[in-house]
């Protein structure tokens, strides 16, 4: 985005006025945040809450709903070729991440302090390179509608979670959990019902 003739700010300049009111703990300052986000996302919501030390990375690739929350201190890490949508009436817990590669989390989402949704991993190939030097394999994640993540669980690449789900605290969840399951444990397996 290049600066207008109308005085309309770029990218980059908003960008900066958000990190001045990120770690700001007052209303206006929650207010201004949100206000910058939905300037620099080509969807975002009404009433949508943006808590202290949220930080972004790539914005422009958010679809954020009505009522979301994003609880303080969670990065969403988009990518220039990625995509992220939060959906209505979802709750981001705080201290969360979110590698937004290719991410979808669905309507009525309650996303505990701490989980983390990664979109994308270290392959370890090729061998003679360290790890965060070799080849990342990208994979959709999606959540769906009602779900609950459990505090401090890691979603992988590649996974969805159904409708009201349930993954528990700390679950690792490597594979893709039916309607209405409930998971728990590293890696995540069905409890007993």
């Amino acid at each position: 985005m290049t600066r207008s003739t109308g005085g309309e700010r770029t990218s980059a300049e908003l960008l900066e006025a958000y990190s001045l009111v990120a770690y700001l703990d007052s209303a206006a300052a929650e207010s201004e945040r949100s206000a910058l986000l939905a300037r620099l996302c080509p969807s975002f919501g009404r009433n949508v809450r943006v808590g202290v030390g949220v930080l972004v990375l790539h914005p422009e690739t958010f679809a954020i709903g009505d009522d979301v929350t994003i609880g303080s201190g969670t990065f969403l890490q988009g990518r220039f070729d990625g995509r992220l949508v939060i959906g209505a009436g979802t709750t981001i817990g705080a201290h969360s991440y979110l590698h937004c590669v290719d991410a979808w989390i669905g309507r009525e989402v309650r996303w505990g302090a701490g989980a983390k949704l990664l979109g994308g991993m270290h392959t370890g190939v090729p061998l003679d390179v360290p790890i965060i030097g070799s080849e990342i394999v990208i994979r959709p994640v999606r959540i769906g509608d009602g779900a609950t993540i459990g505090g401090g669980a890691v979603i992988l690449p590649g996974v969805i979670v159904g409708e009201r789900a349930v993954i528990r605290p700390g679950a690792v969840v490597t594979r893709d959990v039916a309607d209405g399951a409930c998971v728990a444990g590293a890696p995540a397996r069905p409890e007993a019902g």
